[in-house]
This record gives structure tokens, C-alpha cells and sequence, in this order.
């Protein structure tokens, strides 16, 4: 097990954020965690990769366990290029092989020297292990694969657009191959291509990810279990995002049915109170029953108001597109419900451009959004929903 949440509770002075949280990450599990703004998901993110510690309950890791993190906002140093910057997450490598070069020279002046001889071995071990002999091998394939095209691997950080420079970011924090992978909204800046790539990565990743994301798709590319932030406390549901939508349905549907119960509970405790509270032979009985009221109150579950993904509504149907001269093309297997044979014309496809679209296609409302990169394709989400 990589990390284990106990009964985990954090606030930010009088304002409880987190309590009661029990959860575990083991190696390969691929989470998605879900919750409406404001639920404490970036609060949850600091704790398990410990930027930050709970006032209540536990947050334990395993021995030795590596903890990536790729926040929303980062920074990288500007003056080093694309290249010296994915160089960087070989360092312990690299550090390695200029000491071995020296206990190398050293042993050679003192052949049966031992403890020489286990500093190589040491320092084997780590290239080893980042098989840092491949390194620009490995660079060159994750630069290509997150949409840097080797002509840009001399720019400097600096000159990077925002987007350029979190996949960048999140380029380097996947050859770094933590053991603990957390992303913050990962997709925000990929195209098509990109996405599709980092999916496929991410899902042969031997490590453990955990994933905040409001794309549907990347969660259920990815994701093998669904974290659920509300009320404060986090609810698991196995498989992906489209498998946790119906037991979340059926989870409200049991507490609709106990919250049903426990007013209708309510309404005969407060009946008896009221015809029994005056009575003297009563009274005991009655006051007994008033307290059993006020602590039923005091537990009531109120239901979250949001709904799955950050309380946006559930699109009638979602299509990504891939936009090619003028048209856009729906990709196969997406969604259902929408017309054959849209075909979208006007949309900016130039390195740069971003193109805009809505139009009313059989009473829905499509929306086409998305931006350039250098790499030449567009990232486009549909979501459709009917027209107020």
C-alpha cells in the first residue's frame, strides 16, 4: 500500500474542509477524484503528496515512496531550454555518473579498495534505475508524445506560452516516474493527439495515479476507481467515470429513501411529543422522545446540490471532434444523440488561431471550443444540452 487516509480531517481555522476521510492508494490504481469546486480537492491533493498535514486522523506512506505532483500553477527556470529542462529529471542520475567517473579514476589507483567499490555499485544502481544510458531516448520519445516537435527543444522556458510550459512541466514529472503520480487537471492543455497519447501512457504506468480532471473521457480512458469528495468525506466507487454515474445514482437513491424514513420518523416523534409533553403520566416519555428528535436532526445528511463533475450538468450528449481543414470530424465511439453528418466550417485551424462555434443543430445547443498548438491539431469538446 502507498498511502492510507485514517479518519483524515483538515480545516483552515474554523473552516472545516476535509474530516472523516478513509481511503488507500495502492500500486496501479488509476483514481480519478471528482467533486464539486470548493469540496477540497486541492486540499486533499496537497495532503497526499505532503505539502500539507491533517489536524485529525492519519496520512501514512510506504517506506521510500516517491510523490510526483503536477499543480495548475508552476514554474519552471526560464532560462533553460525545452531539453536541459526534461535533462533535469535524470539529476540523480546524472549526478551519479560525474561521481562514478571519479570513484572510477580512484579505483584504479587502489584496486581492493572496498568501500570504493560499494560507492560503484551504489551509483550504479541509481543510473540503473532510471536507465539513464537511454535517457535521451526517453526524452526525445515523452517530448514528441506531449507535442513538442524537436524544433522546439532549444527554446527557452521563458519564451513558452502558459500551456507550453505545464506540459512541459507535466513532460518532465512523467520521466521522473514517481511512484506517487498526483495531476491537477492534466488535459487543460493537451490537443487531441496529445490526450490520446498521454492516456495510453498513463494507463501502462506502473506507479499509482490520482487524477483531479473534468474530462469524462480522460476519466474513463484512465481511471480503474472514482474518488467522490462531498459532504467533506470521500466516497469510492469502483471502475471508471461512466461506471461510477449509476452507483452514485443508486447510492442518492438509498439515501433518498432514509431521509424519506427518518422524516416521516420525525413527524410521528414530534406527534407524540406534542400530545404527550403536558400530560404528567406522559412527560417522562415525551421529553425522552423530544431529545431522540434533536439528535436525529442534529445527523441528518443533507444531499449535495451538485452535481458530478463540479456541479456542471450533465451534458445530453459529448463528442470530441477532430478538426481537419474546415470540417470536424466526430471521433468513433463518442456519445450518442447527436445528428449524422454535422459538419462544421468556419473554424480557425492556423498555429495561433483559436476557432469559436455554436450553432442549434434539432433543438441542441452545440458548442465548439478549443486552440492551436505548433503540432497542428485542434483540441475540440463538444457538449450539448437542450436550449432553456
Amino acid at each position: 500500500m502507498l498511502i492510507e487516509l485514517q479518519d483524515l480531517g483538515k480545516s483552515f481555522g474554523e473552516h472545516e474542509v476535509l474530516k472523516h476521510v478513509t481511503a488507500s492508494v495502492e500500486r496501479g490504481d488509476r483514481i480519478g477524484i471528482i467533486g464539486a469546486n470548493g469540496t477540497g480537492k486541492t486540499t486533499l491533493l496537497r495532503v497526499l503528496c505532503g505539502e500539507s498535514l491533517p489536524d485529525a486522523g492519519d496520512a501514512a506512506f510506504a517506506a521510500g515512496a516517491t510523490c510526483g505532483y503536477l499543480e495548475q500553477t508552476g514554474h519552471l527556470d526560464p532560462e533553460k531550454d525545452v531539453y536541459e529542462t526534461m535533462r533535469l529529471a535524470f539529476q540523480p542520475a546524472l549526478d551519479a555518473m560525474a561521481e562514478l567517473e571519479t570513484l572510477q579514476k580512484q579505483l584504479a589507483a587502489d584496486l581492493h579498495n572496498t568501500a570504493i567499490t560499494d560507492k560503484i555499485t551504489a551509483c550504479n544502481a541509481v543510473i540503473d534505475a532510471m536507465d539513464a544510458y537511454n535517457m535521451d531516448t526517453q526524452i526525445k520519445k515523452v517530448l514528441n508524445g506531449m507535442g513538442f516537435p524537436a524544433d522546439t527543444w532549444k527554446k527557452k522556458a521563458g519564451v513558452l506560452s502558459g500551456g507550453e510550459q505545464t506540459r512541459l512541466r507535466l513532460a518532465r514529472l512523467l520521466l521522473e516516474r514517481p511512484d506517487i503520480l498526483i495531476l491537477d487537471e492534466p488535459t487543460n492543455h493537451l490537443d487531441l493527439e496529445t490526450m490520446d497519447w498521454l492516456e495510453t501512457y498513463l494507463k501502462a504506468y506502473r506507479g499509482a495515479v490520482l487524477v483531479v480532471s473534468h474530462d469524462r473521457y480522460f476519466l474513463d480512458s484512465v481511471c480503474t476507481r472514482i474518488w467522490e469528495l462531498r459532504g467533506k468525506t470521500i466516497t469510492t466507487y469502483r471502475g471508471n467515470y461512466s461506471a461510477y454515474l449509476p452507483q452514485r445514482e443508486a447510492a442518492d437513491e438509498r439515501l433518498q429513501k432514509q431521509h424519506d424514513a427518518d422524516v416521516e420518523k420525525a413527524a410521528k416523534l414530534q406527534d407524540y411529543i406534542d400530545r404527550n409533553l403536558v400530560r404528567a403520566s406522559t412527560t417522562k416519555m415525551a421529553q425522552s422522545r423530544r431529545r431522540q428528535l434533536e439528535k436525529g436532526r442534529d445527523a441528518e445528511v443533507t444531499r449535495d446540490a451538485h452535481g458530478p463533475l463540479d456541479g456542471v450538468k450533465e451534458p445530453v450528449a459529448l463528442r470530441r471532434l477532430r478538426v481537419e481543414g474546415q470540417e470536424a470530424h466526430p471521433l468513433p465511439g463518442d456519445g450518442e444523440g447527436l445528428a449524422e453528418g454535422v459538419a462544421v466550417h468556419g473554424v480557425g485551424v492556423h498555429g495561433g488561431e483559436k476557432g469559436h462555434l455554436c450553432a442549434a443543430v434539432d433543438q441542441l445547443a452545440v458548442g465548439l471550443v478549443g486552440y492551436n498548438i505548433n503540432i497542428g491539431t485542434v483540441l475540440c469538446l463538444l457538449f450539448t444540452q437542450h436550449i432553456a
